[in-house]
């Protein structure tokens, strides 16, 4: 399971309310992959699971195809697709006709302020799967 870092968006992960994410990279991602989304990445301090998600949908889209409902679903409700743009250039280092990767999610797991039960929940899910795959919509025999 990969991790994946939403620092900005912690309060919105808990909550259940971000459902989208854009990546400058993130090519790999495909649909029915699980991630396990975490305050921070690069640190030394022991790292907190938010959340565990099924990607849903993965596309490539320009940043500036962003919509008003997009920001929303992105966690940031109320603000302008301008305002996200310009914070997703300057954070990412990008430009706005810079192509993304669009990543939709459904939650299997919030953490709320429970810290450190990520990597129970996900070795409990990774187990479920292995025994389950021939149920599982997403799995794909290689």
């Amino acid at each position: 399971m990969r991790r994946i870092s939403c620092h900005k968006t912690i309060v919105q992960i808990e909550a259940g309310i971000k459902t989208v994410t854009r990546r400058n990279g993130w090519k790999h991602a495909r649909p029915g992959d699980l991630l396990l989304i975490v305050d921070k990445i690069r640190t030394r301090e022991r790292v907190r699971g938010l959340a565990i998600v099924r990607v849903v949908k993965v596309t490539r889209e320009p940043l500036l195809a962003i919509t008003d409902e997009e920001v929303a679903r992105e966690g940031f409700a109320g603000k302008s697709t301008e305002w996200f743009i310009t914070m997703f250039t300057r954070d990412f280092v990008c430009t706005r006709d810079d192509m993304v990767t669009r990543i939709e999610w459904r939650y299997l797991w919030r953490s709320g302020k429970r810290k450190y039960e990520a990597k129970r929940v996900a070795r409990r899910i990774g187990r479920f799967l292995e025994r389950h795959t021939h149920r599982n919509p997403f799995y794909k025999a290689n």
